[in-house]
């Protein structure tokens, strides 16, 4: 499965924990008998750095309340995006080409009756190993028919 990526979800954990290592180094400091201009830049700092790790409103306004995922399983994928919830077999797949559209890489995929869906794999966390899935799913089938 593969989760849209909210570009700065991975960082906030290291927020955190320099969250953390401010204020215990604000108490250490405290009890050390540093001033007190030390310990209250030092309590600020960590106070920044753990608003840092929280979401903020604006994210959650902007995010779709449904959230959107690829799921690649062995018998096809399914796609729950800004268009809905689409989903294909292998079987009904010929091809999966790679493209970049506004400077965003994406997925065309082509059916049988030539049709050509798009999915904007860029989006999603390790979106750069969608193609190389979905096209081994495509390889394995054509090997194997029936």
């Amino acid at each position: 499965a593969f989760f849209l990526d909210d570009g700065r979800r991975g960082f906030r954990p290291i927020y955190a924990l320099w969250a953390a290592a401010a204020g215990a180094t604000a108490v250490a400091g405290g009890y050390a008998g540093w001033g007190r201009a030390a310990v209250v830049l030092l309590l600020l700092m960590g106070l920044a750095l753990a608003l840092s790790a929280l979401p903020t409103l604006a994210e959650d306004e902007n995010r779709d309340p449904k959230r959107q995922v690829l799921v690649i399983t062995a018998f096809g994928l399914i796609v729950r995006d800004s268009s809905g919830l689409r989903s294909w077999r292998f079987e009904d797949l010929t091809d999966v080409v790679a493209g970049i559209r506004d400077a965003q890489p994406y997925l065309k995929l082509i059916d049988h009756q030539g049709k050509r869906h798009i999915v904007d794999c860029a989006a999603y966390r390790r979106g750069e190993r969608v193609r190389r899935v979905i096209s081994a799913r495509l390889q394995v089938r054509r090997t194997n028919p029936g």
